[in-house]
């Protein structure tokens, strides 16, 4: 069902809603808002984040991709998703294997608050 609502998978048989609408099993075929809504959560970050990306450029993508924030507000939303996470602002320079707390990453890369499909995030 996480697979399907997220698109990673067509549906089966029967039809997903999102707020009240047909929700496409194709993520092309999804409006932006209704892609940014869903985000699944991977349980292992070795293989689930890229490790030649930075951390402030990995949690910086979703929000570029769905929010399109300039430089300014898009430092301060990776500064805050990072303090949420209870990292240091000087996160953002480090590579996903050089984290103490690298699993907190994975939680904290997400566009905002809402549909998360999949298991639970690691804690």
């Amino acid at each position: 069902m996480a697979r399907a609502i997220s698109g990673l998978l067509a549906p089966a048989a029967g039809r997903l809603l999102f707020d009240g609408m047909p929700l496409p099993g194709a993520v092309k075929a999804r409006s932006g808002t209704c892609v940014g809504a869903f985000n699944n959560i991977f349980q292992n970050p070795d293989a689930s984040l890229n490790p030649r990306l930075r951390v402030g450029r990995i949690v910086g993508r979703p929000l570029e991709m769905f929010e399109q924030l300039d430089r300014v507000m898009l430092k301060q939303r990776v500064a805050a998703a990072l303090r949420d996470v209870r990292l240091d602002a000087d996160y953002v320079q480090r590579y996903p294997d050089q984290l103490f707390r690298w699993r907190a990453a994975a939680r904290g890369h997400r566009p905002r608050p809402g549909g998360r499909a999949g298991p639970s995030p690691v804690r």
